[in-house]
């Protein structure tokens, strides 16, 4: 056979997707080459802000500003809202090209936002005088209030920060596109490796967010331990300047080609994708799983940001550290998975790290509640322990929406059931405002009661966390709607049947849900809504 020959059906069998079990011809893409390096880029990126504006949070809302913890977590809720509207996003960049590209220049746009939105926090939104006086000591006296107005007034950032996540929002929704492209067309041995290296990446990004709000956003006005820190604003600003550099990456680092025109499916083509995968019994499964399971192992006691300031003595540079040495674990958990465990079972894994979760948690949180140690160090060790587990049951979560993708719709397919996904999250903290403020007394969120430390007031807390406890493990019954691999994935979507009332199920779940929880974390961040009972308050 003459060499031509040969290379011919080398390349044939390499284009067959049926000889290695890909899902889509073309052979694994090479996303380390210096032409597609923007990809992961886009990762890191969104990594690097979605931790910064995360890790300021806990200096910024609960020690300078004194915001109630239910109120936090709405704020932090409205701020992540955009992760909810990735099927928003996806829709857009599958079916609205421009310049003849769906996925750069949707990147470029995102950055755009980001930036500007960082840079007018940075530059014409200065911080209001904090809610505490400081002590001879330097540090805030706890006991005499400055400026009792600086707890209503984080609501302004946190709409700020929300319009700078739908920018990044942009970026992410096309990278995740990108991201179910190469997937599909890797072996079912290695399916799932190009996902795993992204979140991994990511997490790189996130790692060197938390040096830098760590590290330079230490002042004793953030309860740091530094005697000099650069403010909240100083921070948006070095962030926009950094996200500034992803616009021409995202344009010039990034391989794609233009579009078909006679190719290009419109929207209404897009959606009839969606709809039949959504209309499949094998994705509603998922659906539940992902909605129900994360909505009920989502709710958790509101008590968690005040004992992490006031009786565990938390600083704002250790609790950054501990966070930056549990990255490390959990890329390291990560590296794991993908390296060891893609043909692992899906439900077991998520069965066993949410366990060993829960057990590691528990000594940890108990002792500090009663007194037993009451150490910023012995406290933050538990977040330590975690990663590795739940790092590996964050990215099997995914792994099953590769397999229920359909050709031409990758984007919209990681929008809707990641959207589904993310849904969840602001229903349970809607949830846990409501259950853990209506029933209740004293507030949990009052952070006068944390310093009068009362017994009874130590039960109530130790007694939120049970209960939080039990809604976490309630929703691992809900586990037998997950495949457990990639096989029964395919096999279900062979066999389980098809029904239009699946998608309209899936279509209300979505809007009731993004509705419900929207309007009441905006009514927990409104001055003159917050003392509301169903936001969260203890009535106006």
């Amino acid at each position: 056979m003459s060499k031509d020959k040969y290379d011919e059906k080398k390349e044939e069998k390499k284009e067959d997707p049926l000889d290695d079990g890909a899902l889509e011809p073309g052979g694994e893409v090479d996303v380390l080459a210096f032409n597609r390096i923007g990809y992961l880029c886009q990762y890191f990126a969104v990594g690097l802000v979605s931790r910064a504006i995360s890790s300021t949070a806990y200096g910024l809302y609960i020690c300078y500003l004194n915001v109630p913890s239910y109120v936090n977590s709405s704020q932090q809720a409205i701020i992540d809202m955009a992760w909810s509207l990735k099927i928003v996003f996806a829709l857009i960049s599958d079916s609205c090209p421009l310049f003849g590209l769906r996925r750069k220049p949707y990147m470029a746009f995102g950055w755009v936002i980001t930036s500007a939105c960082l840079a007018t926090t940075a530059w014409f939104m200065p911080l209001p005088p904090a809610y505490y006086c400081f002590g001879s000591d330097g540090q805030y006296n706890t006991s005499v209030v400055c400026n009792q107005e600086a707890s209503k007034e984080g609501s302004s950032y946190a709409a700020l920060m929300s319009l700078a996540t739908c920018g990044y929002m942009f970026a992410d929704v096309s990278a995740d596109a990108l991201t179910v492209q190469y997937a599909r067309r890797e072996s079912k041995k290695r399916r799932g490796s190009t996902q795993t290296l992204a979140y991994l990446v990511r997490e790189l990004g996130a790692m060197c967010a938390l040096v830098i709000v760590g590290f330079l956003m230490n002042g004793p006005e953030y309860n740091g331990s530094f005697s000099w820190g650069l403010s909240f604003n100083f921070i948006c600003g070095v962030l926009a300047m950094v996200v500034a550099v992803q616009i021409p990456i995202s344009i010039y680092l990034i391989e794609e080609p233009l579009v078909d025109p006679s190719k290009m499916p419109s929207c209404s083509t897009a959606c009839s994708r969606v709809n039949t995968m959504l209309s499949s019994g094998a994705t509603f499964e998922v659906v539940l799983y992902m909605f129900l399971g994360g909505a009920l192992g989502g709710i958790g006691t509101t008590a968690g940001a005040e004992i992490t300031r006031l009786w565990a003595g938390v600083q704002n540079l250790q609790s950054n550290l501990f966070r930056f040495a549990s990255s490390l674990i959990f890329v390291a958990g990560l590296w794991l998975t993908r390296r060891y465990f893609l043909g692992a079972s899906w439900r077991k894994m998520i069965l066993i790290t949410t366990i060993v979760m829960s057990v590691i948690d528990a000594p940890f949180t108990f002792m500090t509640i009663f007194g037993v140690v009451r150490n910023q160090y012995f406290f933050l060790g538990e977040a330590f322990l975690v990663s590795l587990p739940r790092a590996t049951s964050f990215v099997v979560s995914i792994y099953v929406i590769v397999e229920l993708a359909e050709e031409g719709g990758e984007g919209l397919a990681y929008g809707v059931l990641t959207t589904i996904g993310n849904l969840s999250g602001p229903l349970s903290t809607v949830l846990s405002n409501y259950i853990f403020g209506h029933f209740f007394f004293p507030s949990l969120s009052d952070s006068k009661n944390y310093v009068d430390d009362t017994p009874e007031f130590r039960n109530e807390v130790a007694w939120s966390y049970v209960i939080s406890y039990v809604f976490g493990f309630s929703a691992l019954l809900l586990l037998p709607l997950l495949p457990d691999q990639k096989e029964e994935t395919q096999e279900r979507k062979r066999t389980r049947p098809r029904s239009q009332y699946y998608t309209l199920i899936t279509c209300m779940i979505i809007a009731l849900a993004l509705g419900f929880s929207l309007t009441l974390n905006i009514l927990s961040v409104i001055p003159s809504t917050m003392c509301l009972e169903i936001a969260g308050g203890e009535g106006c």
